[in-house]
C-alpha cells in the first residue's frame, strides 16, 4: 500500500491509520467477480507483492478445509441478509503453515439498490488464538484438577451463594438438586446447627481472611460427615470478595483414630495384668520353689544315709530339686522377656569392646575349652540389659551346643551399614537342621530334650525381642552339624 503523490489530508490519516493498525484490507466486485488484497495482506500471508493475483479460487485453495462451511455461512448472511462479514478462519501461509485471520467486510449497493462490493479488513490473529488455546488448555487442566482431587472444592460470593464448585462437591447433593448448586446458597438443603457453624466460618473469612474448622456435617445426600475445613477470602479483577472453600473428608481418620485410642486403652489394662503377673512370678511362685529347694536340702542333710541306701529314694529327691530349679529358671527367663518391653531407661552409648570382654571373661574362666574372638567393636547408642542379654544369649547358645570331640569357638564380626550395625556371631557346635530354622526364635520352642540339653526356649525369644526393640533383624545361617551364624542388626 503506496500512498498517491497527489494525496489529500484524509488520505494520508487514512493510509497511516491502516499501516498503523496492522490490518489489511480487501475487496470483492461482485458484478466483475474479481478479488482485491491490499500489500499488508499479502505482508500478513508472506506474499510477494507480485507473486500472486487474488481471485476467488485462490483464496478457496487457502482456506482450511474445516472453516468452509463457516466462510459460506457468513457471506450468505451478508449477501442475502445484510449483515456485517465478521468472521474467524484459516488461510495457508506462504511457507505452507495455517495463521487465524480475523475479517471483517461490509456490503455495498449502488443507487438502485443493486449490492456491488463487498470490502473490509483482515487482522492476523494467531497469536491471540494460540494464547486462547493456552488458555483453554490450562483451564481445562485446571477443571481436570479440580474434579479429580481428594477433596471437596467451592467458591462463594459474599451473598454466600455457590458460584463454582468441582464434581465432589456437586456430588454430596441428591441428583435431582445439583442443577440447583451453582448460583444459589442451599443452606435450606442442610440441618439448622450445621448452617449456623459454616456460615459463622464463610463470615469469619470474609472479614478476616481465613477460617479453618472441624465440622461433621449431614449433607444433602444423608451422609453424614467430619471434615477439616479451610476457607480462604480473594479478590477478583472487578474487585469483588469471594471465599475459597477446600473440604478434606476425615471421617476414615478419626474413626481409626478412636480404634487406636480403644487399642491403646486395651493394651494399657493389658500391661496392667502383664506387670501384675510379673509380680505374682518374682514374689509368690518364687517363694515356694525356693522353700522346696531349702528343704530339699535339709533332707538330704538329715537323711542321706537312708536316701542313699535307697536307689528309688535318691532318684526321688533328684526329680524334686531338678523340678524346682527348672520352674525358677523359667519364671526367671520369662520375667526377663516380659521386662524387655518395660525398659523405660533411656539409650545410652555403650562400649561393646568392654562390654564383651566381660562375656568373654565369664564364659572362659567357667571353662577352658571355651574360646570367644571378637574384631575391634564400635561404640552404639542402645538399650545396655538388652544388648548384654543379645550377646550373652547367642553366646551361650553356641557354647551350650557345642560339639563333643573338639573346644568351642566363638567369633564376632560387625560390618557398618547405612543405618544399622549388623553383628554375626558364629559358632562350631552343631549346627541346626534346615526344617528348624524358622522354630528357633519362637518362645518356649525347644529343639532338643531338656535332658540332653538345659534350657528353657526362651534365650533366643529374648534376642528376637531385644533386636525389634532397637529396629533391628534377627536370622541364622546354619547347616546340621557344621555350627551356625547368628545375624542381627541395631538401628543407629
Amino acid at each position: 500500500m503506496k500512498l498517491p503523490d497527489n494525496h489529500s489530508e484524509e488520505e494520508e490519516s487514512f493510509f497511516y491509520a491502516v499501516k498503523g493498525a496492522n490490518v489489511g484490507l480487501w475487496d470483492w466486485k461482485l458484478d466483475a467477480d474479481t478479488l482485491y488484497w491490499s500489500n499488508s495482506f499479502k505482508d500478513i500471508m508472506g506474499l510477494k507483492y507480485d507473486e500472486i493475483k487474488p481471485s476467488l479460487i485462490e483464496f478457496a485453495d487457502r482456506l482450511h478445509p474445516d472453516d468452509n462451511s463457516a466462510v459460506t455461512e457468513a457471506l450468505d448472511r451478508c449477501l442475502n441478509q445484510g449483515k456485517i462479514y465478521d468472521i474467524e478462519y484459516r488461510l495457508k501461509h506462504a511457507k505452507g503453515h495455517y495463521i487465524w485471520i480475523h475479517a471483517k467486510g461490509t456490503l455495498f449497493k449502488d443507487e438502485h439498490g443493486k449490492k456491488t462490493r463487498i470490502s473490509g479488513t483482515v487482522e492476523d490473529i494467531s497469536d491471540k488464538k494460540k494464547s486462547q488455546d493456552e488458555l483453554k488448555e490450562s483451564q481445562e487442566l485446571i477443571n481436570l484438577i479440580n474434579d479429580n482431587m481428594p477433596d471437596a472444592l467451592f467458591v462463594k460470593d459474599e451473598d454466600l451463594r455457590i458460584v463454582r464448585a468441582n464434581k465432589l462437591f456437586i456430588n454430596m447433593y441428591p441428583k435431582d438438586k445439583q442443577n440447583k448448586v451453582i448460583g444459589y446458597t442451599t443452606l435450606e438443603d442442610y440441618k439448622e446447627e450445621d448452617v449456623i457453624e459454616f456460615t459463622k466460618l464463610d463470615r469469619i473469612a470474609f472479614e478476616y481472611g481465613s477460617s479453618e474448622a472441624q465440622e461433621k456435617i449431614t449433607f444433602p445426600n444423608g451422609d453424614v460427615k467430619t471434615l477439616f475445613t479451610k476457607k480462604v477470602r480473594f479478590e477478583d479483577s472487578k474487585g469483588e470478595k469471594f471465599i475459597l472453600g477446600l473440604c478434606r473428608d476425615i471421617t476414615n481418620i478419626k474413626d481409626i483414630e478412636k480404634e487406636r485410642e480403644e487399642l491403646i486403652s486395651k493394651l494399657t489394662n493389658s500391661n496392667a495384668e502383664l506387670a501384675n503377673f510379673a509380680f505374682i512370678c518374682s514374689h509368690d511362685l518364687q517363694e515356694p520353689l525356693r522353700m522346696i529347694r531349702s528343704f530339699s536340702g535339709k533332707i538330704k542333710e538329715k537323711f542321706g544315709d537312708v536316701i542313699e541306701a535307697d536307689p528309688n529314694g535318691k532318684i526321688y529327691l533328684k526329680f524334686i530339686t531338678d523340678s524346682a530349679e527348672n520352674a525358677q529358671n523359667l519364671i526367671t527367663d520369662i520375667l526377663s522377656y516380659s521386662d524387655i518391653n518395660n525398659d523405660l531407661k533411656p539409650k545410652e552409648d555403650i562400649n561393646l569392646d568392654s562390654l564383651l570382654m566381660t562375656i568373654k571373661t565369664n564364659f572362659e574362666e567357667q571353662d577352658d575349652t571355651i574360646s570367644v574372638d571378637y574384631a575391634e567393636m564400635p561404640v552404639i547408642k542402645a538399650h545396655k540389659t538388652q544388648i548384654f542379654q543379645i550377646l550373652n544369649n547367642i553366646i551361650g547358645n553356641g557354647v551350650k551346643y557345642r560339639r563333643s570331640d573338639q573346644p568351642s569357638e566363638i567369633k564376632i564380626e560387625v560390618k557398618n551399614l547405612y543405618k544399622h550395625w549388623q553383628f554375626k556371631i558364629s559358632d562350631n557346635g552343631i549346627g541346626i537342621d534346615k526344617k528348624h530354622i524358622d522354630k528357633i526364635f519362637k518362645i518356649f520352642k525347644r529343639l532338643h530334650h531338656k535332658d540332653q540339653y538345659k534350657g528353657t526356649g526362651i534365650g533366643l525369644s529374648i534376642c528376637k525381642k531385644a533386636v525389634e526393640n532397637h529396629n533391628g533383624k534377627i536370622w541364622v545361617e546354619s547347616k546340621l552339624g557344621q555350627g551356625s551364624d547368628f545375624y542381627f542388626t541395631i538401628e543407629k
